[in-house]
């Protein structure tokens, strides 16, 4: 059964799909908002890409990463995040696959990643990079669905 992990930024949301401890080579590696549409538009644009993404991924479990406990952002930052995160879970429950948060924490203890240092630095090599915007949050997201997985 695979995972489909999802890390969101300001800007993006971030998707990587686990078969185990593998991730799976495909598309979309990232979702945003379309710059030019109305807000509300956006929205629903956004929405529309997630279930397309749910439907291509063929994933039965969808997982989230909580925002670093010491992540900073924004007013608008943290809007778009949530925004991201909320259509999401919205369209997750919609097509009825079982959507849920993790955090880094729990990430790193399901993943035996101890020591000082953060998710993607302890995490580092964990995983097999695949395609593109790893270092810039697929590589977390990899870690998430890896974390499911494996028992998480």
């Amino acid at each position: 059964m695979a995972t489909l992990g999802v890390a969101c930024t300001s800007s993006f949301a971030y998707l990587v799909v686990a078969d185990g401890e593998a991730v799976v080579d495909g598309k979309p590696e990232r979702l945003a908002f379309r710059d030019g549409l109305p807000e509300a538009d956006q929205l629903v644009e956004f929405g529309k890409d997630v279930a397309r993404a749910l439907r291509d991924t063929g994933a039965s479990e969808v997982v989230a990463l909580r925002a670093a406990s010491n992540y900073t952002d924004t007013h608008n930052g943290w809007t778009d995040r949530l925004a991201m995160e909320t259509l999401l879970r919205l369209e997750c429950a919609k097509a009825g696959v079982p959507c849920r948060y993790l955090s880094h924490q729990a990430v790193k203890g399901a993943l035996g990643l101890a020591g000082r240092g953060g998710l993607a630095t302890l995490g580092a090599g964990r995983v097999a990079r695949s395609g593109r915007y790893w270092g810039e949050g697929r590589g977390l997201a990899a870690l998430a669905a890896v974390a499911v997985e494996v028992g998480a």
